[in-house]
């Protein structure tokens, strides 16, 4: 009778772990996820003027690109995005699954852009200064490409 238990307790063990060890599902990017309602998760392009323009972090050299049209540049993950604006907060829309979207408050006061993530279960302020960003790598080399051929040319 022991090794009856004693077998039954084991496997009932080794089930348990088993199933702890199955794939997490993907968390949808949905209205619900994201507290974004249907319409917005398209992200129609933003009208805040004062977001507009490139920002950036003083700790990791990083910040964001947003853009009049509605597109984006996250330069800390090298990311593209589609973002909308609805009062004072900016749903962005990361164009990978990796990410998928993100909600902030933002507030903008001269030249510093504050901007705090709502979507999570804690909250993070994040705030970045009004700045010439470097060119990207691809706009780099055309540019560089451009000078050479003028240079032969000369």
């Amino acid at each position: 009778m022991k090794k009856i238990t004693a077998l039954t307790v084991f496997i009932l063990i080794m089930v348990l772990c088993l199933a702890s060890c199955g794939k997490k599902p993907d968390a949808p990017t949905t209205a619900a996820t994201t507290g974004a309602s249907a319409e917005t998760e398209t992200a129609a392009p933003a009208t805040g003027g004062d977001l507009v323009g490139n920002w950036k972090e003083d700790v990791f050299d990083s910040g964001f690109t947003f853009n009049a049209d509605g597109t984006g540049t996250d330069t800390f993950w090298d990311l593209t995005f589609t973002y909308s604006i609805e009062g004072n907060e900016v749903l962005i829309i990361y164009d990978t699954d990796l990410y998928g979207a993100s909600r902030y408050t933002y507030s903008v006061s001269g030249d510093t852009l504050s901007m705090t993530r709502i979507d999570e279960e804690e909250t993070s302020t994040f705030n970045y200064k009004k700045a010439d960003m470097p060119e990207t790598t691809a706009e780099t080399a055309e540019s560089e490409t451009a000078e050479g051929e003028t240079a032969e040319q000369n």
